[in-house]
């Protein structure tokens, strides 16, 4: 039976477009000089003797056409085939976050003595940064000021000041030693809620391409990993770091710092929403006047009748490509998310029938939402997509002159962000008005209700 496990947080030394983003997107990257490819075998060698299994047909490389590095096939590999099993005792952790981490930390400074000593040395966490190295400064120039707004201000470091805040493991003590901050970085960027697992976290990460599910293995102990679908030779392996939707687009970036391709599902919020969610409330609670038997039409009972919950609280698009989307998705809509594959016309399919049980009021909030957090920003989709070249070309030509810009990477990052945000934005509002026709329409009974509800009346 497939296993149900908590959302991974696990990610490779070169995740999608982190530091692939740094570069021109034609620039070649050196395969031959790659450490993380070279010691491959060597990793394998220790995998198998620690007794974990992984297929011969998998191998380290980059993913045809692009500058990302992650878990490749060398020969076409069958649906339901195992590709690797990773035994119990390879485990680290599984605790909760403040003990693995002591663990992680316990075995790394053993070193050499360490039985997953060699993993610690293929491990490559360091050659990735994230948000959460930003420059906490907010002035002109800086990363956080290029996100416009978009996110929250804790987004960046909201991990890091859990860890060391009053309420978290650390208790008010901040990490002083750079072998406790790498603990924390592979703790954040490689586990997941059975803990660190050595092989399975080397693989990438796409909610479109999946092609690998787990399984708990009762008579083996531990976890193994099988194919989804036929996987031919050449192909990257993916799983997910984010089932049914438990972790936005947003997420995903202020954890691992890039922005997921298709699908991608974008959460954003402002003071308006209270007033939604707690209408939302009402009308959805049998002990008032308008949610009766009497009253067909009203949201509460098509929301009870169709099963329809909301995937998240916040304003959402669930984007598919370019010009598909689905507004407001449902937790049925998103549990496809890491669980399998769907085609684009499927994908269309099932958001036509969302989108016929979708308020029209409630996706003309979306709507107008999207088009003021849109209008207020200081840049237009076109402006960043001229300002994102820009920005890459400067960055390489430090690069050819061996100049390493932190802050100039980190600017590049968040500007990708803020593009393809702004980019769902857009596409909210061009679905909102191209399908209004295909959204349940108010009537006059529920509009009076919600102008009420407005006003107080109620």
């Amino acid at each position: 039976m497939r296993a149900q496990l908590v959302a991974v947080i696990s990610i490779f030394a070169l995740p999608h477009d982190v530091n692939t983003a740094a570069g021109s997107p034609n620039e070649t990257p050196k395969r031959d000089a790659d450490p993380l490819i070279s010691k491959f075998p060597k990793f394998v060698e220790w995998f198998r003797r620690q007794g974990g299994f992984i297929d011969d047909r998998v191998t380290i490389g980059y993913e045809p056409g692009s500058n990302i590095r992650g878990m490749i096939t060398t020969a076409d590999i069958p649906a339901k085939t195992e590709i690797m099993h990773i035994p119990k005792s390879l485990i680290i952790g599984g605790v909760d976050w403040c003990q693995d981490f002591e663990t992680i930390k316990k075995e790394m400074d053993m070193g050499p003595l360490s039985k997953w000593f060699d993993y610690f040395d293929f491990d490559d966490s360091s050659g990735s940064r994230l948000p959460l190295e930003w420059d906490r400064s907010d002035e002109p120039g800086s990363a956080r000021r290029e996100l416009q707004g978009l996110t929250p201000d804790d987004f960046t470091h909201r991990h890091i000041d859990w860890f060391e805040g009053d309420w978290g493991c650390l208790g008010g003590k901040e990490m002083i030693s750079v072998f406790d901050f790498q603990a924390f970085k592979i703790y954040l960027t490689r586990s997941m809620n059975l803990g660190l697992m050595p092989m399975y976290d080397l693989m990438n990460h796409h909610n479109g391409k999946i092609n690998t599910y787990i399984e708990r293995d009762a008579k083996r102990g531990g976890v193994s990993v099988l194919s989804l679908v036929d996987i031919p030779a050449g192909f990257p392996i993916y799983n997910t770091y984010s089932w049914s939707g438990t972790k936005s687009t947003n997420d995903l970036f202020g954890q691992y710092g890039f922005v997921e391709d298709y699908p991608q599902l974008w959460q954003w919020n402002d003071s308006e929403l209270e007033r939604y969610r707690a209408y939302h409330r009402y009308v959805t609670t049998d002990n008032n006047d308008v949610n009766l038997d009497e009253n067909p039409n009203h949201l509460g009972k098509w929301n009870n009748k169709l099963n329809f919950e909301h995937n998240s609280p916040f304003y959402e698009v669930l984007v598919i490509s370019p010009t598909v989307a689905a507004l407001l998705p449902t937790k049925h809509l998103t549990g496809v998310l890491g669980n399998g594959q769907l085609s684009l016309e499927g994908w269309r399919s099932v958001i036509d029938n969302h989108h016929a049980t979708l308020r029209s009021s409630h996706v003309d909030a979306l709507c107008d939402n999207a088009m003021r957090t849109l209008n207020s920003l200081p840049t237009t989709i076109e402006q960043d997509e001229k300002i994102i070249r820009h920005e890459k070309l400067r960055l390489k030509r430090l690069k050819e002159f061996g100049i390493e810009d932190a802050n100039a990477a980190d600017v590049v990052m968040a500007i990708e962000f803020r593009l393809a945000f702004k980019k769902a934005l857009r596409l909210t509002m061009d679905v909102a008005t191209q399908e209004r026709e295909a959204f349940f329409k108010d009537t006059e009974v529920a509009t009076r209700e919600r102008e009420a509800f407005d006003t107080d009346e109620l």
